[in-house]
């Protein structure tokens, strides 16, 4: 068992969370083809008038709505647990699982990305996720390499084939991005240039982790 894990996968699990996926599939019935993924990092957003988050129980997802601070420590007023293996009858599952973080994705209320104005900070997850519908496909992965997060997209449901565009975001922060009532950028932290802090931080749990497995 021992030789089926490399030291790169062992630093990618030491740096995963878990995250609330939101699956949209082509039929109503939770079949066919996956179109689309909404992924949701457990932290606390702003949501209609208050705040919402997602909190996870193994694979099993509960929206929580309703909260009147902005660090959802307020008791909510609606509560909405999922079965990872229901199907809502609109082509929806609801369920937890864990992805790689490669950066952080904080809103603002004004232009600029100000510190002052920051409003919310969740991570964002790795990997590829679905954002068609069910009459055209797409899909966009985010990879975190160096010192760049590279962001692509795709005309597939699962990233593959031709890319559509490549986006490089330079670590420490990318453009600040008008979404209609608020502003967003994503923050992937530098890394030192001697290439030995994440060893320095990751080492003590890498080792737990191999001898676990021996």
């Amino acid at each position: 068992m021992m030789a089926s894990w490399t030291f790169a996968a062992l630093v990618s699990m030491a740096n995963a969370d878990l995250f609330a996926f939101e699956t949209s599939y082509s039929a109503n019935d939770c079949t066919g083809d996956v179109v689309k993924e909404d992924i949701t990092a457990l932290s606390c957003i702003p949501f209609g008038t208050g705040y919402a988050m997602y909190s996870c129980s193994g694979t099993e997802a509960t929206l929580s709505t309703g909260y009147s601070d902005a660090s959802c420590t307020t008791t909510p007023t609606n509560s909405y647990p999922y079965a990872s293996t229901d199907c809502t009858g609109e082509g929806k599952k609801f369920s937890c699982a864990e992805r790689a973080v490669v950066a952080s994705m904080n809103g603002y209320s004004a232009a600029g990305c100000a510190e002052s104005d920051k409003t919310s900070s969740m991570s964002l997850a790795g990997g590829c996720k679905a954002t068609g519908t069910t009459t055209s496909a797409s899909s966009e992965k985010y990879e975190a390499s160096g010192n760049e997060l590279t962001h692509t997209t795709y005309s597939s449901n699962d990233c593959t084939g031709t890319a559509v565009t490549t986006t490089a975001i330079p670590c420490g922060g990318g453009a600040c991005t008008n979404a209609g009532t608020f502003w967003f950028n994503i923050v992937m932290a530098c890394p030192a240039s001697s290439g030995s802090s994440l060893l320095r931080v990751e080492l003590p749990l890498l080792l737990f982790l191999i001898r676990l497995l021996i």
